[in-house]
């Protein structure tokens, strides 16, 4: 009889191990699951600063119907991940020269209801009046003068700006070639040269051009070549009532990894 129990007892034995390695395993393969989960779920993060072209061609009812529905379309977007811990946005506007500033910096206000809230103001025509025309909206196009605001704002090498560990993106939004074009301040070769800067500093540009189809053969060339390469990446353009409709071709490439990531 004890024979046979020694045999019986082993079985007995193997079978808990095996069942308990089993249950470990199991443990082990949820566990790296959950982690690849979680971190598929994270989201974008990025430091993205947008260069916002105010010049006077863009006029209250494309300020409101399509300019700041493209803007606040960012903001909502669940893939660009726009929070505190998420992807932080800045603003730059540009025009004229000394209309040309930082709005916003970069991580200054982190709240998509923050930013939702001041964006709406520009759909106000109380504010346009009092505000926008006074402080952004000029007759010039500084593109040239943006690109050196914003190699200023970043300016060490990607991605050791804002947060360190965090990839330095700019959005060039235009609906124009610069201007002035000639003489000392040549505002195309200046973005030529500042987009050149930010780009050997691993800062990634994407450039939008938006405007009538003729407008679009006219420039659109222009911001192709300050946008990082390959251009069907980096590059997009759109009539400026259908900006809705780029918000979501931007954001992927946009919330890709970063060269050196």
């Amino acid at each position: 009889m004890l024979l046979i129990l020694i045999p019986l007892t082993l079985l007995v034995h193997n079978s808990l191990a095996y069942s308990l390695y089993d249950d470990i395993d199991d443990y082990h393969l949820w566990a790296d699951e959950s982690s690849v989960a979680t971190a598929s779920n994270q989201g974008c993060k990025k430091d993205l600063l947008i260069l916002w072209d105010c010049s006077s061609s863009i006029g209250f009812t494309d300020l409101k119907n399509s300019i700041i529905p493209f803007l606040e379309g960012l903001v909502n977007s669940s893939k660009l991940n726009v929070n505190e811990e998420g992807t932080h946005l800045g603003f730059i506007t540009f025009s004229k020269k000394e209309k040309t500033k930082v709005l916003k910096k970069v991580g200054e206000m982190r709240s998509p209801d923050e930013l939702r809230k001041w964006l709406d103001q520009y759909t106000k025509k109380s504010f346009f009046r009092s505000t926008y025309k006074t402080k952004q909206l000029g007759t010039q196009t500084y593109t040239g003068e943006a690109l050196i605001r914003a190699n200023e704002e970043f300016a060490k090498q990607g991605p050791l700006n804002h947060r360190e560990d965090v990839a330095d993106v700019i959005l060039l939004f235009t609906d124009g070639k610069p201007n002035p074009n000639s003489g000392t301040e040549d505002q195309t070769t200046v973005a030529l040269k500042y987009s050149t800067i930010l780009k050997e500093k691993n800062v990634k540009i994407f450039g939008l051009a938006a405007g009538t189809e003729r407008n679009l053969k006219q420039y659109s060339p222009l911001i192709e070549k300050w946008s990082s390469k390959p251009s069907t990446e980096y590059f997009f353009k759109s009539d400026i009532s259908n900006l809705d409709r780029v918000v979501d071709n931007i954001v992927g490439p946009l919330c890709g990894p970063a060269a050196g990531e």
